[in-house]
Order: structure tokens, then sequence, then C-alpha cells
């Protein structure tokens, strides 16, 4: 059975937070995701979108970062979903 630390509690915590945060009032964002940074300081918006046809597809993700798209419902898409 695998247990959950504070820490690990926490991290959960930062990252949801961040994610949150990063949800547009209205249309859709392109956040960046890099693996390598902690939770709470790995995402970054990149651009805005009115709607979903307008972005076409976003960058593949790398060892190094993820991209990914969010609407302001929190809703995640990702190339397949474009």
């Amino acid at each position: 059975m695998i247990t959950m630390t504070d820490d690990d509690q926490s991290n959960m915590s930062a990252g949801r937070r961040e994610r949150e945060a990063m949800y547009p009032d209205q249309g859709y964002i392109l956040v960046r995701i890099d693996y390598n940074s902690p939770p709470g300081d790995a995402l970054e918006k990149v651009a805005t979108y009115e709607s979903l046809d307008e972005i076409g597809s976003i960058p593949s993700d790398t060892d190094w970062e993820g991209y990914v798209v969010y609407d302001s419902e929190g809703n995640a898409y990702s190339n397949e979903d474009l």
C-alpha cells in the first residue's frame, strides 16, 4: 500500500493551485509545463485564444517540457482534442 506523505500532499496542493490560477476567465490558454520545476512553479502562460479552432496544434512534449490548453472551466486539451 502506498501512503502519501505531508510533502506529497503539499506538492499536490501547490500544483492544483497553480493550475487553477492558469484558467482563463473566458476562452482558452496554452500553458507550458516545465517538468524540472516543482509543483507551484512549473506552469507558464504561452498564449491565449478565443476558440479552440484558433489554436491549430500545440508543441509536442519533450523530456523537459509539455504543453496543455486549459479553458475557463478547467478542462484540459491536448493535440488529440484539437
